[in-house]
């Protein structure tokens, strides 16, 4: 892993709030868009700005998409844990 990536990801509250809803099981963008405003009152207007968010997560490892029959393109956190070696700079 990339720990750039990995840290500009979390670097956004919106994405650590997607990494949570995440947890709970794979969403779609219209599921994690729904969760996002009504459990966390995020002003989020556009499923664009969280598909751009979910985007980030993925180029950075944190989460994988695939298709899921009825639903689309769906997402799924590819780790719950990550460790980072600051001596190193490398992520686990």
């Amino acid at each position: 892993m990339d720990i750039e990536k990995v840290v500009k990801a979390l670097n956004s509250r919106t994405r650590r709030k997607i990494l949570k809803i995440l947890s709970e099981g794979p969403k779609n963008v219209k599921e994690i868009s729904i969760v996002l405003r009504e459990e966390y009152s995020a002003n989020i207007k556009y499923r664009e700005s969280v598909f751009k968010a979910l985007e980030k997560l993925v180029e950075a490892d944190l989460v994988e998409k695939f298709y899921e029959k009825d639903k689309g393109i769906t997402y799924r956190l590819k780790r719950e844990k990550i460790t980072i070696d600051l001596t190193k700079e490398v992520v686990e």
